[in-house]
């Protein structure tokens, strides 16, 4: 992780500029206006995609957080249009003068969870049980709630891989079968995760939802 620090909000807007000096990935200063630029830009990219950039920063973090993923492995199955598309806009902006692709992959990963909390909150004003309108869609939000954004700053520093966004290395991601057991196991040893935050790890799939094409 890096020496700097700036928690971006739902919005992209207000963040706290970052110091220090990048932790030798090469970039010496990171502003409040280029964090927000980097998110306005970035998120065009994404879409509706914001479940796959959450779990691209995470698997981007097995083995190392260094901006680089291997789309030929099975694991990576539905990740591969997100990392072309954030890197066509890596690319034609220029953001490889300021930070690397692993801090953009994790500052799009903490935005995806925050817009996707801005966007329940507007639901649940709306739809919710003291909401004034019908639900749009077949879904119910009778007991839905409000909910915080996630303090979690953003680090940056992050030191990309020499062949970055790609990689031919297998890190070992977690098996889609593993149990109870596999699963603190591995997050213990590869995050030194308790079992509190490996079931709040769990609870961030609820973003998106199963696909046959990427779980086979």
């Amino acid at each position: 992780s890096g020496s700097g620090t700036a928690p971006p909000t739902g919005s992209g807007s207000g963040t706290v500029p970052p110091t220090g000096s990048g932790s030798g990935s090469g970039y010496s200063s990171l502003s409040q206006a280029q964090v927000d630029t980097i998110i306005r830009k970035s998120k065009k990219a994404l879409g509706n995609a914001k479940p796959a950039a959450v779990r691209l920063t995470f698997h981007d973090c097995v083995g190392g957080c260094n901006g680089c993923l291997n789309i030929d492995n099975p694991d990576n199955k539905g990740l591969e249009d997100v990392v072309a598309k954030l890197e066509e806009i890596y690319q034609a902006e220029e953001f490889y003068n300021i930070v690397s692709r692993a801090d953009v992959w994790a500052l799009m990963g903490i935005w995806s969870v925050n817009d996707t909390i801005r966007r329940n909150n507007e639901d649940c004003a709306l739809y919710g049980p003291n909401g004034t309108l019908p639900s749009p869609n077949q879904h119910s939000y009778e007991n839905c709630q409000m909910v915080t954004d996630l303090q979690v700053p953003f680090k940056w520093g992050r030191k990309d891989c020499e062949t970055s966004p790609y990689a031919s290395t297998d890190v070992h991601l977690p098996a889609a079968n593993l149990g109870y057991d596999g699963l603190m196991q591995f997050f213990s040893s590869e995050f030194e995760f308790t079992p509190r935050e490996v079931t709040a790890l769990m609870g961030v799939h609820t973003l998106g939802k199963a696909d046959i094409f990427n779980s086979g």
